[in-house]
Protein backbone atom coordinates (compact mmCIF):
# COMPACT_ATOMS: atom_id res chain seq x y z
CA UNK A 1 0.00 0.00 0.00
CA UNK A 2 1.15 3.08 -0.49
CA UNK A 3 0.61 6.34 0.96
CA UNK A 4 -1.18 8.01 -2.17
CA UNK A 5 -3.58 5.14 -2.19
CA UNK A 6 -3.87 5.63 1.78
CA UNK A 7 -7.70 6.40 2.71
CA UNK A 8 -9.54 6.48 5.91
CA UNK A 9 -10.03 3.01 7.84
CA UNK A 10 -6.75 1.64 6.82
CA UNK A 11 -4.09 0.06 9.36
CA UNK A 12 -0.45 1.86 9.07
CA UNK A 13 2.34 1.34 10.93
CA UNK A 14 3.86 3.77 13.69
CA UNK A 15 7.40 3.69 15.04
CA UNK A 16 6.74 3.44 18.67
CA UNK A 17 9.49 3.41 21.09
CA UNK A 18 10.16 2.30 24.94
CA UNK A 19 12.12 4.23 26.83
CA UNK A 20 15.52 1.90 28.42
CA UNK A 21 17.30 4.84 29.94
CA UNK A 22 18.74 8.22 29.86
CA UNK A 23 18.30 9.03 25.77
CA UNK A 24 18.03 5.68 24.82
CA UNK A 25 14.93 3.72 23.45
CA UNK A 26 14.17 0.92 21.17
CA UNK A 27 11.09 1.57 18.46
CA UNK A 28 8.48 -0.80 17.55
CA UNK A 29 6.50 -1.00 15.02
CA UNK A 30 2.84 -0.81 16.27
CA UNK A 31 -0.43 -0.52 14.33
CA UNK A 32 -2.48 2.23 13.79
CA UNK A 33 -5.66 3.29 11.93
CA UNK A 34 -5.77 5.83 9.81
CA UNK A 35 -8.37 8.59 10.87
CA UNK A 36 -8.34 11.72 8.33
CA UNK A 37 -6.85 11.75 5.10
CA UNK A 38 -5.37 15.35 3.48
CA UNK A 39 -3.77 16.26 0.57
CA UNK A 40 -0.49 16.54 2.36
CA UNK A 41 -0.60 14.40 5.27
CA UNK A 42 -2.48 11.59 7.19
CA UNK A 43 -3.64 11.91 10.55
CA UNK A 44 -3.36 8.35 12.94
CA UNK A 45 -5.71 6.91 15.67
CA UNK A 46 -2.80 8.29 18.22
CA UNK A 47 -3.29 11.86 17.20
CA UNK A 48 0.48 11.78 15.35
CA UNK A 49 0.26 14.00 11.74
CA UNK A 50 2.37 12.27 9.05
CA UNK A 51 3.66 13.87 5.70
CA UNK A 52 1.91 12.06 3.03
CA UNK A 53 5.83 12.15 1.03
CA UNK A 54 8.01 10.45 3.50
CA UNK A 55 5.86 9.30 6.17
CA UNK A 56 7.67 11.29 8.57
CA UNK A 57 5.36 12.46 11.53
CA UNK A 58 5.37 15.68 12.18
CA UNK A 59 6.89 17.46 14.75
CA UNK A 60 8.89 14.49 15.49
CA UNK A 61 12.24 13.70 12.76
CA UNK A 62 13.03 10.00 14.14
CA UNK A 63 9.27 9.10 14.01
CA UNK A 64 7.44 7.54 11.42
CA UNK A 65 4.27 6.06 9.90
CA UNK A 66 5.07 3.06 6.85
CA UNK A 67 2.93 0.76 5.49
CA UNK A 68 2.78 -3.07 6.21
CA UNK A 69 6.18 -4.78 4.56
CA UNK A 70 7.85 -1.26 3.41
CA UNK A 71 11.81 -0.77 4.55
CA UNK A 72 13.24 1.76 7.32
CA UNK A 73 16.89 1.88 7.17
CA UNK A 74 17.13 -1.86 6.52
CA UNK A 75 14.40 -2.67 8.72
CA UNK A 76 11.09 -4.77 7.39
CA UNK A 77 7.73 -3.33 9.08
CA UNK A 78 5.91 -5.83 10.54
CA UNK A 79 3.41 -5.24 13.42
CA UNK A 80 5.58 -5.86 16.48
CA UNK A 81 2.78 -5.53 19.17
CA UNK A 82 4.05 -8.33 20.90
CA UNK A 83 7.38 -7.94 21.29
CA UNK A 84 6.97 -4.39 22.40
CA UNK A 85 4.72 -5.81 25.44
CA UNK A 86 7.41 -9.11 25.87
CA UNK A 87 10.27 -6.59 25.75
CA UNK A 88 7.96 -4.28 28.27
CA UNK A 89 7.79 -6.89 30.65
CA UNK A 90 11.14 -7.86 30.93
CA UNK A 91 12.34 -4.50 31.87
CA UNK A 92 9.73 -4.72 34.67
CA UNK A 93 10.57 -7.88 35.65
CA UNK A 94 14.49 -6.45 35.87
CA UNK A 95 13.23 -3.40 37.75
CA UNK A 96 11.62 -5.81 39.96
CA UNK A 97 14.89 -8.46 40.62
CA UNK A 98 17.32 -5.58 40.58
CA UNK A 99 15.50 -3.88 43.57
CA UNK A 100 15.12 -7.37 45.61
CA UNK A 101 18.81 -7.95 44.74
CA UNK A 102 19.78 -4.32 46.29
CA UNK A 103 17.68 -5.00 48.89
CA UNK A 104 19.45 -8.19 50.01
CA UNK A 105 23.06 -6.18 49.61
CA UNK A 106 21.61 -3.75 51.54
CA UNK A 107 20.81 -6.61 54.29
CA UNK A 108 23.58 -7.24 57.09
CA UNK A 109 22.91 -10.10 59.56
CA UNK A 110 23.05 -7.02 62.70
CA UNK A 111 20.06 -5.68 60.50
CA UNK A 112 16.46 -5.40 62.29
CA UNK A 113 15.52 -8.25 60.48
CA UNK A 114 14.43 -10.90 61.94
CA UNK A 115 15.51 -14.83 60.77
CA UNK A 116 12.45 -15.06 58.90
CA UNK A 117 12.04 -11.69 57.13
CA UNK A 118 15.85 -12.76 56.02
CA UNK A 119 14.46 -16.08 54.58
CA UNK A 120 11.64 -14.74 53.05
CA UNK A 121 13.50 -11.79 51.10
CA UNK A 122 16.15 -14.45 50.53
CA UNK A 123 13.37 -16.96 49.08
CA UNK A 124 11.88 -14.00 47.03
CA UNK A 125 14.95 -12.92 45.33
CA UNK A 126 15.80 -16.46 44.39
CA UNK A 127 11.85 -16.96 43.00
CA UNK A 128 12.59 -13.41 41.32
CA UNK A 129 16.08 -15.03 39.77
CA UNK A 130 14.53 -17.75 38.36
CA UNK A 131 11.47 -15.78 36.62
CA UNK A 132 14.32 -13.08 35.11
CA UNK A 133 16.85 -16.20 33.85
CA UNK A 134 13.25 -17.77 32.12
CA UNK A 135 11.82 -15.21 30.76
CA UNK A 136 15.37 -14.20 29.31
CA UNK A 137 16.09 -17.95 27.91
CA UNK A 138 12.42 -17.58 26.52
CA UNK A 139 13.28 -14.47 24.05
CA UNK A 140 16.76 -16.05 22.79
Amino acid sequence: MKFKDIKVGDTDYYLDSVRTGFHQSRGFWMPKEVVKVTKTQITLSNGKRADMREGRIIGDRYKYAKSLGDSHYGRTVVDETEDMQRFKDKLELEKQFNFVLKSMIEVKPDSHFSNEELTELNVKAHELYQLFVSKTVEEL
